[in-house]
């Protein structure tokens, strides 16, 4: 069994490291390490989270490190903006997520990608009460809440990569996926004014459902 686990392991990794383009490393893990250590710096957000958060935050920074690691570069403190979101080191972009168990991170350089997003899902059907709140009108398909959970991770997964470029909320019903490219693939496309929709023009995505996972990538690379 644990024989079986570890080649889960590195396959989920392999799958998540294909689904972004060259130049972004990744790091999947099934559970946080018992050796999974905070810098003091990331310490300091940490006064006032209960276990399973705790857990969770180490987690993510851990994997950060660890794909850090992967492209040569000294694993630095990912610390927190004040809206939550990782504030990635001088010179890196990246994305953290987590569900269940389960956490990865993906990094790249910033002179390669202008940002990345990345989200993890438990691929189990969006409850039907849900489904409204997240699935546009356009986007809706008979109730289907297994491929409404499909686009609730999409919808994560662009909304990390955006938020570091228009700097602003957006709500599920302001993004509308896109699915009309190869399989496997997706865009964005945005239904606000609170932006320039030019500024995620350049995002691409792509997506794999496997091992009871959705896992949903996103990036948008540096212009010439």
């Amino acid at each position: 069994m644990g024989q079986t686990l570890l080649m889960d392991e590195h396959q989920l990794q392999a799958d998540i490291r294909q689904l972004f383009p060259d130049g972004v490393a990744v790091h999947y893990s099934p559970r946080c390490p018992a050796d999974a250590e905070l810098h003091a710096e990331e310490l300091a957000y940490t006064r006032d989270m209960v276990d399973k958060r705790l857990l969770e935050f180490t987690h993510g920074r851990h994997c950060a490190r660890q794909a850090m690691q992967a492209l040569d570069i000294h694993p630095e403190p990912v610390r927190k903006r004040p809206d939550r979101s990782p504030a990635w080191p001088v010179g890196l972009v990246g994305t953290i997520t987590h569900t269940g168990d389960h956490a990865a991170a993906a990094v790249a350089v910033s002179k390669q990608f202008v940002s990345l997003g990345m989200d993890m899902e438990k691929s189990e059907p969006l409850e039907t009460e849900t489904i409204n709140l997240i699935v546009r009108p356009d986007e809706h398909s008979a109730n289907d809440g297994v491929h409404a959970k499909l686009l609730f991770s999409i919808k994560e997964a662009i909304y990390k990569c955006i938020h570091p470029v228009v700097h602003t909320y957006v709500d599920f019903q302001e993004m509308e996926v896109d699915l009309s490219g190869p399989k496997g693939c997706f865009g964005a496309i945005p239904h606000t004014n609170n932006f320039d929709a030019g500024l995620i023009a350049s995002l691409q995505g792509r997506y794999q459902i496997a091992d009871g996972l959705i896992i949903s990538c996103a990036w948008m690379g540096a212009k010439g």
